[in-house]
């Protein structure tokens, strides 16, 4: 008899997994689907991102930082202008020490002595004065980085200054100068760093002032004959000296542009910064360029991936959820008691959407105690069967087919040819409906019947059960067990 069924039906969340793992097939295609056309989405979306972002900053590259200055200065009076501009100097000038300071701070020494390179030249030349020859050198040293990389290419340590040429001399600010009481005699001086090599430095300056000679030659005739090399060593005062005086001119500037920004109107404000974006001395607030997105992004492809797993596995147990059909005969036996007399399993993967969907060595392993010959699975049911309706003394068995009519193709064909060849082996009547209509049996129910409910997974609906539940206990039927098909 049926047992008093719970409020609630409690589902096999190990079955639905196995129906997961047994659809392995599928669930690749279909995260991978959704891998790529969530990732393409995704793609298109940043696409469309980037080329606005790009349209901004093609916008703001191109734009004129002159023209923008042009019309804030159009809008002051000339004294706003000249109070403006020599603001601008002021801060240039701190700029520039600034720097200053910070390449003589980088200067490695080993104590507090400074070591120069002396190169002594004989000078002889009739069209100008030496100091007006002298003069020609220095200008050309000023800005030149040339001998800088020369000598840094040689020794790390003079990759750390960028002003060579600016702290040379004996406390002057020529690299090249005459010797006091010496007219006819020039002298090339250079810092020598810790570990740079005095015969080296020595022959690459040697060949810095050789092309320098031959470029100004050209416009004053004049020879040059090296005297001597020597290393020179002199106190360290001239770093300390100008550290302290950089720092007293970044002072003073500093303080001045201070003064003179708190008296500015806001037009003289925006003149004030778009002026020291035009002299570099500030950065323009620019869109940084956008970097394109990556077409194929391998992480966010494995992301949705796995959730399209996920979500084929969330479906999947929502449908067997909310299908209300009967999945395995554990269902059924513990929500209405019936006796479990068999569960045969014989999918045959004829059709091509079976193999393509479906792993037959995943069904196979898992329904392996629910495989075999379906004649010789019958025949024990009917085995069994004779014994109870000996025991109870029942008049006629009738198998209920329930599940719809129409859907008996396969192994349900199969299983009712079955009962039919071993129906002679039960003492009474046996009798095959072959679907439930409207809660009734096609014959009415006979005193002392037995019934044998046939399912289908899938097919199987559970107020089906219901119904016949209800039906068995209007007519005082008795349930012998339960089989479940599928295939």
């Amino acid at each position: 008899m049926y047992h008093e069924k719970d409020d609630e039906r409690k589902i096999n969340l190990l079955e639905i997994l196995w129906e997961f793992l047994i659809q392995w097939k599928m669930v690749v295609l279909v995260s991978l689907v959704v891998a790529f056309v969530v990732s393409g989405a995704m793609y298109l979306k940043e696409r469309k991102l980037y080329r606005a972002q790009l349209r901004n900053y093609k916008n703001s590259v191109n734009r004129d930082i002159n023209e923008d200055v042009e019309n804030a200065k159009a809008r002051l009076t000339p004294a706003e202008i000249s109070s403006v501009e020599s603001t601008v100097y002021a801060s240039r000038m701190i700029q520039r020490y600034a720097e200053k300071i910070e390449q003589i701070s980088n200067i490695k020494l080993s104590d507090d002595r400074i070591r120069y390179e002396v190169l002594e030249y004989k000078v002889s030349t009739e069209d100008v004065p030496l100091t007006g020859l002298l003069y020609a050198y220095n200008v050309r040293t000023v800005g030149d980085d040339t001998l800088r990389k020369r000598l840094m290419d040689e020794y790390e340590t003079y990759k750390d200054f960028d002003g060579v040429i600016d702290i040379i001399g004996h406390g002057y600010n020529d690299m090249i100068q005459a010797p006091v009481n010496n007219d006819n005699t020039m002298q090339v001086s250079v810092v020598l760093f810790d570990g740079a090599d005095e015969d080296r430095v020595a022959e690459i300056v040697r060949e810095y002032i050789d092309e320098l000679k031959a470029d100004i030659e050209k416009t004053i005739p004049h020879e040059l004959q090296l005297i001597s090399t020597s290393t020179r060593t002199y106190v360290n005062m001239i770093i300390q000296d100008r550290l302290k005086g950089y720092g007293d001119y970044m002072q003073t500037y500093s303080s001045n542009v201070s003064k003179n920004v708190e008296t500015f109107t806001d037009q003289q404000k925006e003149f004030y910064r778009l002026l020291l974006i035009k002299e570099g001395i500030t950065q323009q607030d620019t869109v940084t360029k956008p970097a394109p997105p990556k077409k194929i992004q391998i992480k966010r492809l494995l992301l949705w991936f796995v959730i399209g797993m996920l979500a084929y596995l969330i479906v999947l147990a929502l449908i067997r959820i909310v299908g209300g059909r009967v999945q395995t005969l554990d269902e059924t036996a513990e929500y209405y008691g019936m006796r479990e007399l068999d569960e045969i399993h014989d999918r045959s993967f004829d059709k091509l959407w079976h193999r393509f969907v479906y792993s037959r060595f995943v069904y196979r392993f898992h329904y392996s105690k629910h495989l075999g010959d379906i004649d010789t699975r019958v025949e024990d049911i009917i085995n069994y069967v004779a014994g109870v309706v000996e025991h109870k003394g029942l008049s006629r068995v009738s198998f209920i087919q329930a599940f719809p009519a129409g859907k008996t193709e396969g192994i349900a064909d199969s299983y009712a040819i079955a009962l039919q060849k071993h129906s002679d082996s039960l003492p009474v009547k046996l009798q095959v409906s072959e679907h439930w209509v409207d809660g009734y049996m096609y014959d009415p129910p006979v005193d002392k019947e037995g019934i044998v409910i046939v399912m289908q997974k899938d097919m199987t609906k559970f107020r089906t059960l219901e119904r016949i539940a209800a039906y068995s206990r209007d007519f005082d039927l008795n349930v012998i067990g339960a089989v479940l098909l599928e295939g």
